[in-house]
């Protein structure tokens, strides 16, 4: 009877056996090469929905603020039992409330917002808050036509309207009904005609 004897593997006959079984050589040059430009097809598909997501958030981050500070004039015509006005610049895409000060910038003199600088980068496509087009508010604007509402000391404002902001394809409509309430809609880009009434 015979008797097979086996070698004891020994380190340096286990990592010859890894090397062999188990490493592969690197990727290939057109591996590389295909992956990169599967990358690119992706990215190219990608890039026009990232832009359009990004100026929805911009036109919709712009009308939440434009809401968000009406409410505010709105509380502190209230809190000072004093009338307060919000007035709208169309052709400059900004707005002031006189007499405020601006919880983000509190050494200001002046609130005042400009939604066509960043973080918003948005025009108004249209404002409609009464018959305002023939006032101005030479502080801020100069004799550009304006945008007004007056606040008075319980809140009530003189006039329901509604303000239409744009970003890229965009459009988002900031509404504010007689009881000073406000609403932010996306709207399509017919119904958003530059006007101002």
């Amino acid at each position: 009877m015979t008797t097979t004897r086996t070698q004891r593997p020994t380190p340096f006959n286990r990592s010859r056996a890894f090397s062999r079984t188990h490493l592969r050589p690197a990727f290939s040059l057109i591996e590389i090469a295909m992956v990169l430009a599967i990358m690119g097809v992706l990215a190219a598909i990608a890039t026009p929905r990232i832009s359009g997501s990004m100026s929805r958030a911009r036109a919709q981050s712009a009308a939440k603020r434009v809401a968000a500070d009406i409410e505010f004039a709105r509380s502190t015509a209230i809190a000072s039992s004093a009338s307060r006005r919000v007035v709208f610049s169309p052709t400059r895409a900004a707005y002031v409330i006189p007499g405020a000060t601006s919880p983000l910038n509190p050494g200001s003199a002046l609130y005042s917002v400009r939604l066509s600088q960043p973080p918003y980068q948005a025009t108004m496509a249209a404002v409609s808050f009464g018959d305002d087009s023939a006032r101005s508010y030479a502080t801020a604007f100069d004799a550009d036509p304006i945008g007004e509402i007056v606040f008075d000391g319980f809140g009530t404002p003189d006039t329901a309207g509604w303000i239409t902001l744009k970003c890229g394809d965009h459009y988002f409509k900031v509404t504010m009904d007689t009881a000073g309430r406000t609403s932010v809609t996306q709207v399509r880009p017919a119904v958003s005609i530059v006007t101002l009434k």
